[in-house]
């Protein structure tokens, strides 16, 4: 005779929906969310929790033992996660923090109370405690909280043999990374070399010499809605410079196509700058170290398709 919830069949997991009215912790409720967290499927996962009880959750915990990492739980949000981590040990959540990226790591403690946030906190290796501490001591809607600080940085005196050899034998590295930083003697960002660039350059070629000396730096102190602001000065200045050209060449249209043309072009990176982080978050892939050269490309080719587009039209 099968257990309530059970399907009878062993080989057969039931699907998560099956389990929305069950409290009890039973064999098919276990599998099934191992088998979410082996899938790495977040959805499944919340689907199967949103409705247990915290008992029932702290049940689950101890079945489930070292299988639960955190590192499969930070897309859970609210009481779920919150009950998940008051249950699950500070051993089994501080072992975990190493693995996982900056801004990753600081979703889970925040959902702690002080004294357990402490505990796990006082487990985790000094220098990881120290950046994870860092991230913290931001304010939540802050930039900061937004950035990734797992990168590759390099002096603009390296060579590119050098750079290679780094990145092929320093074991503390970022499990994905698409761009190397070049940093001047004080750690300032100078530039951004995508990583195709080096693989296809000679060893003794320098840094300096290949990379793009147009990194952007936003204060980590900045509030979000802030650098959502720059927006504005960027249509004005569009205005500014249509006005200019129309004036500077007695051509009204030109102006036009030039205003239109440059709005268009902020217009879609914003959504670009939008849209391409959450894809890439929602692949797995670091938003903060990939994102740059979609976005780089995708409003070059716009820019240049709207332009020469707004000029065939009105001023052929």
């Amino acid at each position: 005779m099968s257990e309530p919830g059970q399907s009878g069949d062993p080989a057969k997991i039931v699907t998560p929906t099956s389990f929305k009215y069950v409290y009890a912790v039973n064999t098919e409720l276990v599998r099934a969310v191992e088998a979410a967290l082996a899938g790495d499927h977040g959805a499944a996962l919340r689907e199967l929790l949103a409705d247990m009880r915290p008992a029932d959750i702290a049940d689950l915990v101890v079945v489930l033992g070292d299988d639960l990492d955190i590192d499969t739980l930070i897309d859970l949000e609210g009481s779920v996660l919150k009950d998940l981590l008051a249950v699950m040990s500070p051993h089994t959540v501080a072992r975990t923090i190493p693995e996982l990226d900056t801004d990753e790591a600081v979703h889970p403690l925040k959902e702690m109370d002080e004294a357990r946030h402490d505990q796990v906190l006082a487990r985790v290796p000094a220098l990881d405690r120290a950046a994870v501490l860092e991230g913290l001591s931001f304010p939540e809607d802050s930039a900061e909280r937004l950035m990734q600080r797992d990168l590759i940085a390099v002096p603009a005196y390296w060579s590119v043999g050098q750079v290679i050899d780094y990145c092929r034998y320093t074991a503390d590295f970022p499990d994905h990374f698409y761009e190397i930083f070049v940093i001047d003697p004080r750690y300032r960002p100078i530039g951004q070399i995508a990583l195709n660039r080096p693989m296809r350059t000679q060893r003794p070629v320098l840094m300096r010499e290949i990379m793009e000396a147009e990194a952007t730096t936003i204060p980590v102190n900045m509030d979000q809605e802030e650098v959502a602001v720059g927006a504005l000065n960027g249509v004005l200045f569009s205005i500014l410079v249509g006005l200019i050209a129309a004036f500077w060449f007695s051509a009204q249209s030109l102006g036009f196509v030039i205003t239109f043309a440059m709005v268009v072009n902020m217009v879609v990176a914003g959504l670009a700058g939008t849209l391409i982080p959450l894809g890439l978050a929602r692949a797995g892939t670091d938003p903060a170290v990939a994102a740059t050269m979609f976005l780089k490309a995708v409003t070059d080719v716009v820019g240049f398709f709207v332009y020469l587009g707004l000029a065939a039209l009105f001023l052929l």
